[in-house]
C-alpha cells in the first residue's frame, strides 16, 4: 500500500515536521531511519520548539560523522510514516514490531499499513560488505555501527555518551577498542549548517 510522497525539506525542517501521535511512535520511527546511503544514526532529542505547534528537535550523527536535525511533531491522531528528506527505512525495523493498537507501550505501524517501499533502504550487500573489510583496517564507528538507537531526551556532549554505552554492549567491540572507535568520530561544528564531516 503506498502513503503518499515526501515534499522537499520534509521532516528537515520545523515548517514540514515529521507528524506521528506520540514519543514512543517517534522512537520507534527514529530507529527505523537509515541515511539514503544505508547508514544507520544516533540520536537525541536536542529540544522543544515552539513552530505553530510544539515540535521535538532531534540531532542524529550517521555512523560516517554527519549530523542532521530532524524535527517531529507527536500532537497527530494518526502516524504518517514517511521518512525525512536525506533519510529511508531499514525494511528489517520498520516491519519488526507488532502493530499497534494505541498504546504507547507497542509503537508500530497500524494494522494494515504497509509502509511505501520506494522509503526503503534495500541495497545492503555493499553496506555489508565495507563493513567487513573495514574492520580489517583498523578501527571506525561506520565498522561496528549496524543499527540506529538514542534517546526522547537530551543528552550531554552527544554523540559520545551514547556511543560509549552502545559499543561497551556491542558482541564484536572489546574493552580496549572502544576509545580507538570514539577518537575518529568528531563533535558537530555548529558553524557548517546541518552537516558536518570528521576530520
Amino acid at each position: 500500500m503506498k502513503i503518499t510522497t515526501r515534499p522537499p525539506g520534509y521532516g528537515t525542517t520545523p515548517g514540514l515536521p515529521v507528524r506521528l501521535s506520540s514519543i514512543a511512535a517517534s522512537r520507534f520511527f527514529l530507529n527505523a531511519l537509515v541515511t539514503e546511503a544505508g547508514l544507520h544514526i544516533v540520536y537525541h532529542r536536542l529540544e522543544s520548539v515552539s513552530y505553530e505547534t510544539i515540535l521535538d528537535h532531534y540531532e542524529t550523527m550517521d555512523a560516517a560523522g554527519h549530523y542532521r536535525d530532524i524535527y517531529i511533531s507527536i500532537y497527530h491522531d494518526a502516524n504518517e510514516w514517511i521518512p525525512p528528506e536525506g533519510f529511508l527505512f531499514d525494511p528489517f525495523v520498520i516491519h519488526s514490531a507488532e502493530p499497534t493498537d494505541g498504546d504507547d507501550a507497542s509503537p508500530g505501524l497500524e494494522p494494515g499499513l504497509v509502509a511505501d517501499p520506494g522509503f526503503m533502504y534495500c541495497d545492503w550487500g555493499p553496506e555489508v560488505a565495507k563493513r567487513e573489510a573495514d574492520r580489517a583496517n583498523g578501527f571506525s564507528l561506520q565498522q561496528f555501527m549496524d543499527e540506529s538507537f538514542g534517546v526522547t531526551l537530551r543528552v550531554g556532549n552527544f554523540p559520545f555518551p551514547l556511543l560509549e554505552r552502545w559499543l561497551e554492549n556491542h558482541p564484536l567491540v572489546s574493552d580496549g577498542e572502544i576509545t580507538d572507535i570514539l577518537a575518529t568520530v568528531r563533535a558537530r561544528n555548529p558553524s557548517n549548517g546541518n552537516w558536518s564531516s570528521p576530520a
